[in-house]
């Protein structure tokens, strides 16, 4: 009985073996499918070619920039790169990438109206960044669809003019965007594209782009028509095969490319500058070290920014190096070679550059860069670097301050202190001067005190620059600021306006100028003029006074004018700790039969999302809004509540 119950049980599992031999086999052809992940920055030919042709079945298609909102797409953003960072924190992994649009230092669109981009900062910090590891590190291959995108220094065949002109001229590039991809090709400062991208994609076996100019998007579409249709026919784009990738290169999309600046390298396995040097888990010593290696090489003008950032912000206090730290430090200071490569670059004369504005304004940002380093390295004195400073930005001031010379001194960033006896005095009576100053940023009490005493002296007409540049200074001193809440209260309403704006983004204001400021803003006894300077200022600062708030609610309300209703939500929209009362003030403007009022009560509840049910009822049912504006803002508002709150 017993042979027999066993001789069962063999015949029963002889007949399944092929049944589980054919079970296993289905289950092993269901391959897991590969993510085709596309950023279409400018036009979407190529995106629309790899669609066509890669199999559905062993592939999904995922487009990155459906991470921006509308407002992102459509507006003019400070932050450009924060719908990336929604990527990269989405967790996406993917296997091919293919990033599409003109390229200078970035990604852009061609079109003004498009404001969606892609800046190559936002890619480096992200590279430095693990959560975004599933688009920049795990893509088995990498097509960066965009001119120069594999560029590198000194290899164009074109002079800087000719360049300049050609993508002004034949690719819609702006001013702005043309002057940076010629700093960046012609200049010694910085890294070429080419090197940051293989170093971004480390892990990826064949990176494609181009060392020169690319083809347009209809004669591009064209030759990836060819190429991927011989790819598919060859089995390329099994996933069996992709998985298999090696850094071989791909005859089939060189061939297709031919005739072309079309390029194919590895990914490089070395850290950019930036990660290294802002990686906590490596050692101050290491990080000397390779700054030491780098300043050696043959380009050791290639990491200025990243090395700067790390003086000023990783070892601001060197005395609290250690032995070792200080030994490799004074090792680096001795570099003469580098130390001459760093003076020649500062000396070169920006007027020699012959191009425009913008490309003059990008070289000096990198000597007043290169000049603050020397600074550190000890390779230039405190007293020599602010006569450079001084007079690289100011000159001598003998003529009248050109457009040009504002421009250039307002896109440095860079403080310095001017002494008050060395501006010729034709310079006072000018409103450009006062803005340029401004943006100088001088903290000498000479300079704030003289500023200070012309608000009341100076013609009518220059009476708002000069609180303009008093405004925007970083640190007001403690006579600055006794001066200008005296001038609050001036008979004069234009130096009361002047003093207004002059308190802008004051740190450690005191109370009773805030109080003075919302007394002005309240009283409909002043001209228009000065409640709106004074709403204005009160939104530029940190405040968490309930009090204040539930005075600047009242001037929300439909008895006010709509200036000041629309400046008084301004204000509310900035305050971090913004009161529950408040809040809901705000929602019932979303009532309000002005589209205006409805839009800037969305836009401020953009900034304080609020976990509020009723305020999340009525900003949601603003969705359906006969105004487009006010429905496209309230759907962003809606998903970044969703998402902020998904998060705890």
């Amino acid at each position: 009985m017993k042979n027999h119950s066993t001789n069962i049980f063999y015949s029963y599992a002889i007949a399944l073996i092929p049944m589980i031999i054919s079970t296993h086999t289905a289950f092993a052809k269901e391959e897991k499918k590969l993510n085709v992940c596309t950023i279409t920055i400018n036009s979407d030919n190529e995106r629309e070619v790899f669609k066509k042709h890669l199999n559905p079945k062993y592939y999904n298609h995922i487009e990155l920039t459906d991470f921006a909102t509308e407002t992102e797409k459509t507006t003019k953003q400070e932050d450009k790169s924060k719908w990336f960072m929604r990527a990269c924190e989405s967790g996406i992994q993917c296997d091919e990438l293919l990033i599409s649009g003109h390229f200078s230092n970035g990604f852009f669109n061609s079109d003004v109206k498009a404001k969606l981009a892609l800046p190559m900062d936002a890619i480096t910090k992200y590279s430095c960044n693990r959560t975004c590891d599933g688009i920049l590190k795990k893509p088995l291959e990498t097509f960066l669809s965009g001119c120069n995108t594999l560029a590198v220094k000194g290899e164009d065949f074109r002079s800087p003019e000719e360049l300049f002109n050609q993508l002004i001229t034949e690719d819609n590039y702006s001013t702005e965007e043309a002057s940076a991809a010629v700093s960046v090709l012609f200049s010694e400062f910085g890294e070429d594209s080419r090197t940051k991208f293989q170093k971004i994609f480390s892990n990826t076996h064949r990176i494609y782009g181009f060392s020169n100019r690319s083809p347009s998007g209809p004669h591009l579409e064209s030759r990836l028509e060819a190429y991927l249709s011989s790819a598919n026919k060859s089995g390329y784009f099994t996933p069996a095969k992709l998985t298999h990738l090696d850094n071989k290169l791909n005859s089939l999309f060189l061939n297709a490319m031919q005739g072309t600046a079309f390029i194919q390298l590895p990914g490089k396995k070395e850290e950019l500058a930036l990660c290294l040097l802002t990686d906590s888990k490596t050692s101050i010593q290491n990080r000397l070290l390779w700054i030491e290696k780098n300043l050696k090489s043959e380009t050791p003008l290639s990491s200025v920014n990243e090395i700067l950032d790390f003086f000023k912000h990783q070892i601001p206090d060197q005395k609290s190096l250690t032995a070792n730290e200080l030994e490799i430090l004074n090792r680096i200071r001795l570099q003469k070679t580098a130390e001459a490569k760093f003076r020649e670059f500062i000396n070169n004369d920006i007027d020699d550059i012959l191009i425009n504005d913008s490309v003059q304004i990008l070289n000096l940002k990198a000597q007043l860069r290169v000049s603050e380093l020397m600074l550190k390295l000890n390779w230039m004195s405190s007293n020599e670097y602010h006569q450079f400073l001084t007079d690289r930005l100011l000159g001598k001031l003998e003529t009248p301050i050109t457009e040009r010379q504002h421009d250039q001194v307002c896109t440095m960033n860079v403080q310095l202190d001017v002494d008050p006896q060395s501006i010729p005095n034709a310079r006072w009576y000018e409103d450009k001067f006062y803005l340029m100053l401004g943006c100088l940023n001088p903290q000498n009490l000479e300079m704030q005190m003289t500023l200070a005493n012309l608000m009341t002296k100076v013609p009518r007409r220059l009476s708002f620059a000069v609180g303009w540049s008093i405004g925007s200074l970083e640190n007001k001193l403690p006579e600055l600021m006794a001066t200008l809440a005296k001038n609050l209260s001036n008979p004069n309403p234009l130096i009361r306006i002047s003093a207004a704006v002059a308190l802008r983004s004051t740190k450690n204001i005191p109370n009773q100028v805030i109080n003075d400021l919302i007394t002005i803003a309240e009283d409909n006894k002043n001209i228009i003029h000065l409640r709106l300077a004074a709403l204005d200022t009160l939104a530029t600062l940190k405040i968490n006074n309930k009090q204040i708030f539930k005075r600047l609610s009242k001037l929300i309300e439909s008895n006010q004018p709509a200036e000041v209703r629309y400046s008084a939500i301004q204000a509310l929209g900035n305050f971090e700790n913004l009161d529950l009362e408040s809040i809901i003030g705000l929602v019932y403007q979303l009532e309000d039969s002005d589209a205006q009022i409805r839009l800037l009560s969305l836009r401020a509840f953009e900034k304080l999302l609020p976990d509020d049910t009723f305020a999340k009822k009525r900003i949601a049912s603003c969705i359906e809004d006969t105004d487009q504006s006010v429905a496209r803002t309230a759907k962003d508002v809606i998903n970044a509540l969703s998402k902020k709150y998904k998060k705890q």
